[in-house]
């Protein structure tokens, strides 16, 4: 029975360590238990849940009078490097550049060879496309090597992905405007301007990690306009 009720224990540790981090945002004892609710947590539980991941330091707390505000630790998430991903990005685009080229170049020598044997004597054609075929052994070998390193994404799975990163997208937007609203309402009635209580929560706005979602979204092709008529479509 003990060990059962171990079990259990840390199967809801677990559920609410996994809520907070996907929610990533402030929440009271009575916004986690609330939802939850459907997993079976219960407000006696969550509070000592909550207190012993702020003793292991995977939550932050703070408190404001009586209420206690509770938020999954930002220095455990990791923030992908700007530089190394632009650095990626422009090393898949010269690939790209690359493979399309030697594409294009295999496609004519093909058709040479194709030309040639039609029109030549045999021995002539038989001089002809051993130089091609050399050629475009050498070509397709470059090509092979280059197409190790590129995964190819079909036109239909890029247009899904592409939908599913707007859609995601809005609903962080979404989010953000929620967490805004809650850390504003909490600076408000703490008498705090909404600066300082970010830093003293351990909030890290997008301005101050120099987050811009635009210039992202525009990196892969995705405009705004574009980006409202694909999340409508999801939502459809």
């Amino acid at each position: 029975m003990s060990k059962r009720k171990s079990n259990n224990s840390l199967a809801e540790e677990e559920t609410v360590v996994r809520f907070l981090e996907q929610q990533n945002r402030p929440f009271s004892v009575q916004n986690i238990v609330d939802a939850l609710s459907k997993e079976g947590i219960k407000k006696a539980s969550c509070e000592k849940i909550l207190a012993s991941l702020v003793e292991k330091e995977v939550v932050s707390v703070k408190e404001y009078g009586k209420a206690k505000i509770y938020l999954f630790r930002q220095d455990t998430i990791e923030i992908p490097d700007k530089k190394e991903v632009e650095e990626m990005d422009e090393q898949l685009k010269s690939k790209e550049e690359e493979y399309a080229s030697i594409t294009t170049e295999v496609s004519e020598l093909e058709k040479e060879v194709n030309y040639l044997s039609s029109q030549m004597t045999v021995e002539e054609a038989r001089n002809k496309k051993d130089e091609l075929e050399s050629t475009l052994q050498q070509l397709n070998e470059k090509l092979q090597v280059l197409s190790a390193g590129i995964q190819q994404v079909d036109p239909e799975e890029r247009k899904k992905l592409q939908q599913n990163m707007l859609y995601n997208v809005s609903k962080w937007k979404e989010r953000k405007r929620m967490a805004k609203d809650i850390l504003d309402a909490i600076s408000e009635n703490a008498n705090m301007k909404y600066k300082e209580l970010c830093e003293q929560i351990g909030v890290e706005t997008d301005e101050a990690v120099g987050l811009d979602m635009e210039s992202i979204l525009s990196k892969v092709g995705l405009t705004k306009s574009r980006e409202n008529r694909q999340v409508k479509t999801r939502r459809r």
